[in-house]
């Protein structure tokens, strides 16, 4: 575990993603400029401008690849091979779902709904609240929605899947005990 997210493999992730980041500005500002995305599409409500996104990309993408290895050596019950390809697969996910979610909003969908609600449903059964799912979710979403509205959102959805996810067990757990 400490080859994989060690000091330089993840100075390198972070600075991949934001080159990325910084193509995407580039484009933007070259073409019809950078957007400005307002919350919950109104234009009311303040905007968050994807300029944002040079500075909050790369912080966010190190701060959580850091909590990452800090969970992971705290618990090191299981293999590192198993865990290494679980904490991917978690990334992936997200990253995928969150690309989804943005084709399907590009195209105003209706799909979106059903796949909001899928992962709520899934919640029960699956903890979809660990940060790995969050880093998937921003940069898979950071495309259409820019950096700050995947990142106020994203960790909202957390909270709602640890609630959705751990309560019923709870409960269950209090009336088990009688």
């Amino acid at each position: 575990m400490k080859k994989i997210l060690s000091y330089k493999n993840r100075l390198l992730f972070t600075a991949i993603i934001s080159m990325l980041t910084y193509l995407q500005i580039a484009w933007d500002y070259f073409h019809d400029g950078v957007p400005t995305h307002y919350l919950f599409q109104s234009g009311s409500l303040p905007g968050i401008s994807n300029w944002w996104g040079v500075l909050v990309m790369p912080l966010i993408v190190w701060i959580i690849l850091h909590r990452i290895k800090q969970r992971e050596e705290k618990d090191s019950s299981a293999q590192n091979f198993s865990r290494i390809r679980l904490i991917v697969i978690r990334f992936v996910s997200a990253l995928l779902v969150a690309i989804t979610i943005s084709i399907l909003f590009n195209i105003s969908s209706s799909g979106l709904d059903y796949i909001m609600i899928g992962l709520f449903i899934l919640a029960i059964f699956i903890p979809l609240f660990y940060i790995e799912y969050l880093l998937g979710f921003i940069i898979g979403a950071a495309f259409t929605f820019g950096v700050g509205i995947p990142t106020l959102f994203g960790p909202v959805l957390l909270l709602i899947f640890a609630i959705i996810y751990k309560l019923p067990r709870i409960v269950i757990s209090l009336f088990h005990k009688k």
